[in-house]
């Protein structure tokens, strides 16, 4: 079907931040980033769990680096 797929797991730092170096231009691939799992007291998704990342250096970006996020799980427990 033409698709192609890299997945590659991160865990985040203290900081709740994370990187995955991508080589190559991937202007004309729809690019994401999306969470898979949380502690057990944190692990709700929300609807800010995933969201795209532009991999091209055609978009006016002048670094290497791109953002994406900020993703969010809920906690499990019920606060007043």
């Amino acid at each position: 079907d033409g698709k192609r797929l890299f997945y590659n797991e991160q865990q985040t730092d203290k900081d709740g931040l994370f990187s995955i170096a991508v080589q190559g231009e991937h202007e004309h691939e729809a690019c994401e980033a999306f969470t898979v799992r949380s502690p057990t007291s944190c692990n709700l998704k929300t609807d800010s769990s995933r969201g795209p990342v532009y991999l091209t250096h055609n978009n006016g970006i002048n670094s290497d680096e791109r953002k994406t996020g900020p993703f969010a799980f809920r906690s499990t427990t019920n606060h007043p």
